[in-house]
């Protein structure tokens, strides 16, 4: 009898849900676990936005400026930023003229100078390839066309 009572009086509390049964409580858990990691996710994507956009620090500028032009104008050219902060271009195509003309030269943009001057030439021509600053600060140009 007592067994019985106790059976009814618990099916009676789970009607008026008053007691979550263990998959309930499971299921519950899960939720929250999937609410939090949501609202991580949201918030690192909501940091990586302001970031990008230079909200994130004190210093960042937005948009574009106009710069003094490279010595030689060139397209396809290749870039890397060196460990001093310059930014060494080398090699492309002649923007001087109708011909396609593959350019044997090289140019070092200053960041402090806001200036690019010529730098001494690589030994051929390349257009279409890379640049590489090495661990040891050599200059790797792998590729391309000539």
């Amino acid at each position: 009898q007592d067994y019985e009572r106790a059976r009814r009086d618990l099916e009676q509390l789970r009607r008026q849900r008053k007691i979550v049964s263990k998959r309930s409580g499971v299921a519950c858990r899960n939720r929250i676990v999937v609410a939090v990691i949501l609202v991580l996710v949201l918030t690192a994507i909501v940091l990586l936005f302001r970031q990008l956009r230079g909200t994130a620090s004190a210093g960042a500028s937005r948009g574009f400026e106009k710069l003094s032009m490279l010595n030689d104008p060139r397209d396809e050219s290749a870039a890397a930023r060196l460990p001093d902060g310059r930014v060494l271009i080398v090699g492309g195509v002649s923007l001087n003229g109708q011909s396609r003309e593959a350019l044997r030269s090289a140019e070092l943009y200053d960041p402090v100078t806001r200036g690019f001057v010529t730098t001494s030439a690589p030994k051929e021509a390349r257009f279409n390839h890379t640049v590489d600053v090495l661990g040891d600060g050599t200059i790797l140009i792998v590729g391309g066309e000539s």
